[in-house]
């Protein structure tokens, strides 16, 4: 028999099957048939799960019950029944006591459907979302225009909840303004203008406001976790997303009349056939012009020594795709003194969002204003400054494909005129002159452009031209300086250098959730800070301490388990707290904390990080039975005792130091971890050291995990001596929790403990599971 049921969660289902399980078993004496008893029974229909079966003795029959629950996309959940009577001689016929399960299913409706219309708030389950990227304000629109019941406040939410519209999200009001912005009064000039430094204390709120911002509450019925699920994936998969981000990098070049001629700014397009792709003009450098040459597919070795390909397609000289090396021909130019790099800026941005890079000076105007005050005279001067320099105004914005962007351009260069100042003087009777006032000539050149150009292609903006006179006086001493004569000992020459701004801007857009190499710094040792009196050392994580770990992070396994891990998540949020799904939501794969140690362990020996970590300072604790407190013994002095003399080797012997248990484990007592156990092995050789350490290091017969220190020679000594410097890495840098390949990532920084001579090195649990 097949008896429809309402919509109902998976836990709902659950309690259902369980319900029916308690009534047959007090109502109807019925209990849980054994497997083997199963096993003989017809086999049920496919797609039927949570299957139990209740049997029965009556007389010299079994009665027997079959129950469990279909579901389906299009379809309401279905409870299947089976009920048999199966007799002595196997035959089987029809149990009347299906009639009760549908009578029984049909009461726990009815009671569901009460608890659901008596629902309060307090009835409700509660979560918080911190929101990562959009405000409150918009996801709570977003959400309330994609089906969900949402509220600006929660003193809004009505006392009574009505089932059919949970979940509620509730927007948490953020802090205002003054509670959260910067404290200080601002200080008024004259002319309206703002100093930047207060002169007198600010008044500030009376309370400081530390709660966080943009979060959403969603309130959902505990026996539908569904309801959470749906909305945590509504905002991760369409609202809650983060601008794609584009790093632009610069070049502002100024080059004069002859290095333009040089570089081959001028250019000619000899022949025009734009549709004919075997005979469309190829480029090429050719003294102070482009040239144009009829190709076809062949390639073109410039008079620069630069290979140009084919450019059949190209529209605009400017956003060609070409790889011409510039920087060699710029280099070059620059050397000679005819092109001089103004500039090379460079941003990370978001997506349709302006980012403003401005390189120069403020030029002080003075002015100076005379009147009298008192029947005496009284002068005031005033300092205004203007701006120069060079300043480059962008807003990219990128297709959804990724390949183009589109960018809005307003770039600013601006210099000051040598000799072309103007001056306000006054003359006074005796013949003096003063300079009342005295203003800067300014040459500026700006460029205002949209363009959509390929990703990861140059776009050069040109045409920003300037002529500068140069006048040169050439004289010979105490003669030239001689009125009316000394002009026969006097030379005059003046030039016109005509100068061109080129600004080049290349976009690039970086990939989602990968590494940004272009906006990396290089590998160096500057990067690093070590030595410091006050402050800790640290370290920049370099390319080649980070293992290719491709083969883990593509394997097909690790990907369909979890991809299988997220859709169980997003229908229980719960089982996302919980391992093994935890590891796998999280991006992470099975043993992270072992291969980032790993490749820490690598970087102490590449930097000789252990240096400091002298073996005669390494000590371990030995229980006193009596007394019950601890001796110290130093590894150094029992090694030596053991071999008589200075310990090189311990032959065909090994001593080990045994850990029982870990500070994780409820059942450890306190003195297994900090006292080893301290015994004396066989060991043939460094084949069976490896051997014997894996096994020292299992898990004993008692189940508790066992961490083994096991010393054969002075190669182990040295390992021991890292294992202490990487127990304090570690340490210092949150923790074995901490240890994910996401926070051991080309670029990022590490910790880096003091570690010094005369410290003393204690041999502890973690010392020995790092070793």
């Amino acid at each position: 028999q097949l008896i429809t049921l309402p919509k109902l969660s998976a836990q709902e289902i659950a309690d259902l099957s369980n319900q029916l399980e308690l009534h047959l078993d007090t109502k109807l004496g019925y209990k849980v048939a054994p497997p083997e008893f199963v096993d003989t029974l017809p086999a049920s229909p496919k797609g039927i799960h949570g299957i139990r079966t209740m049997a029965r003795v009556e007389d010299s029959t079994i009665h027997v019950i079959q129950f469990g629950i279909q579901r389906s996309v299009s379809q309401p959940p279905q409870c299947w029944v089976l009920g048999l009577i199966v007799n002595q001689d196997n035959t089987m016929a029809e149990n009347p006591n299906v009639a009760d399960i549908e009578a029984a299913i049909a009461e726990m409706m009815k009671s569901l459907d009460e608890l659901r219309k008596g629902l309060v708030i307090r009835d409700l389950e509660t979560k918080i979302i911190q929101l990562s990227y959009v405000d409150a304000k918009t996801a709570l629109a977003m959400l309330k225009g994609m089906g969900i019941t949402t509220f600006p406040k929660p003193e809004s939410i009505p006392p009574k909840i009505d089932f059919a519209q949970l979940p509620y999200v509730i927007s948490i009001e953020d802090p205002l303004g003054p509670d959260t912005g910067l404290i200080g009064a601002e200080t008024k000039l004259a002319g309206g203008k703002t100093s930047l430094t207060p002169g007198t204390a600010g008044k500030i709120t009376d309370n400081a406001v530390a709660g966080p911002m943009t979060q959403l509450m969603i309130m959902f019925h505990p026996a539908h976790p569904g309801q959470f699920s749906d909305v945590r994936s509504m905002l991760d998969t369409f609202i809650d997303r983060p601008a794609r981000q584009i790093f632009i990098e610069g070049m502002v070049l100024e080059i004069s009349e002859n290095g333009l001629k040089e570089l081959g700014v001028k250019w000619d397009l000899l022949h025009s056939s734009p549709h004919n792709a075997t005979n469309n003009p190829v480029l090429s450098l050719q003294g102070d012009a482009l040239q144009s040459q009829n190709l076809g597919d062949a390639s073109l070795q410039s008079t620069l020594g630069m290979t140009i390909h084919d450019t059949s397609r190209l529209h605009n000289v400017f956003t060609g795709p070409f790889p011409w090396d510039w920087s060699a021909t710029i280099q070059a130019l620059v050397l000679s003194g005819k092109a001089e790099v103004l500039s090379r800026p460079s941003v990370l941005t978001l997506n349709n969002r302006q980012s403003t890079i401005r390189v120069g000076k403020d030029i002080p105007i003075l002015s100076s204003s005379e009147g009298t005050n008192y029947n005496a005279s009284k002068i005031s001067f005033k300092f205004e400054y203007l701006s120069t320099g060079i300043l480059l105004n962008i807003r990219p914005r990128i297709n959804e494909a990724g390949t183009e962007v589109t960018m809005l351009i307003d770039t600013i260069v601006s210099a000051r005129v040598t000799g072309e100042d103007l001056q306000i003087t006054s003359k006074a009777p005796s013949g003096d002159v003063t300079v009342l006032a005295e203003a800067p000539t300014i040459s500026t050149r700006r460029v205002q452009t949209y363009g959509r150009i390929k990703n990861n292609t140059p776009f050069i903006i040109g045409g920003l031209v300037a002529r500068e006179k140069i006048s040169a006086k050439t004289k010979v001493p105490l003669l030239g300086d001689i009125p009316i004569v000394g002009a026969l000992f006097r030379n005059t020459k003046s030039t016109h250098e005509k100068r061109e701004v080129i600004i080049v801007v290349t976009p690039y857009i970086l990939p989602e959730e990968k590494l940004i190499p272009r906006s990396l710094p290089k590998d160096e040792d500057l990067f690093d800070s070590f030595g410091h009196e006050l402050f800790r050392d640290s370290y920049r994580i370099r390319s080649e301490d980070v293992f290719d770990l491709t083969f883990l992070l593509e394997n097909a396994r690790i990907l369909t388990y979890r991809s299988k891990a997220r859709l169980a998540v997003t229908k229980n949020f719960r089982l996302g707290e919980q391992e093994p799904f935890k590891t796998f939501v999280q991006n992470s794969i099975p043993g992270e904390p072992i291969l980032v140690t790993r490749m820490i362990y690598e970087v102490i020996k590449r930097l000789s990080l252990d240096a400091p970590v002298l073996s005669e300072r390494i000590i371990y604790l030995e229980s006193q039975q009596e007394a019950g407190g601890y001796n110290v013994r130093f590894i150094d002095s029992f090694l030596e005792k053991l071999t008589k003399g200075k310990f090189t080797t311990l032959g065909d012997k090994a001593v080990a130091l045994t850990f029982h248990g870990d500070a994780s484990q409820a059942d450890s007592q306190l003195n297994t971890q900090s006292t080893p156990e301290v015994s004396l092995v066989d060991c043939a050789d460094r084949e069976a050291w490896g051997k014997l350490l894996w096994e020292l290091n299992q898990p004993g017969e008692d189940g508790q995990s066992r961490h083994t220190v096991l010393i054969q020679d002075r190669s182990d000594i040295v390992r021991l001596r890292r294992a202490m410097a990487l127990k304090k890495i570690i340490t210092l840098n949150g923790g074995s929790d901490q240890m994910l390949l996401k926070n051991f990532s080309v670029g990022k920084v590490l910790l880096m403990p003091e570690m010094r001579e005369d410290q003393t090195h204690l041999i502890d649990v973690k010392a020995a599971m790092f070793f």
